[in-house]
């Protein structure tokens, strides 16, 4: 986010960061998961 002055003159950026590795490794496992499920043709019990 950019903030002005009361001229409309940049002032400071103010920013946020956030780290979605955990997440992202997290959506592939997911991926292959699902994709051993669909394509299994026997049952699959998970516990």
């Amino acid at each position: 986010m950019l903030v002005r002055d009361d001229n409309g003159e940049p002032k400071e950026i103010i920013w946020t960061w956030l780290d979605i590795t955990e997440r992202k490794q997290a959506e592939e496992r997911l991926k292959v998961l699902s994709s051993v499920v669909e394509q299994s043709t026997r049952s699959i019990a998970i516990w």
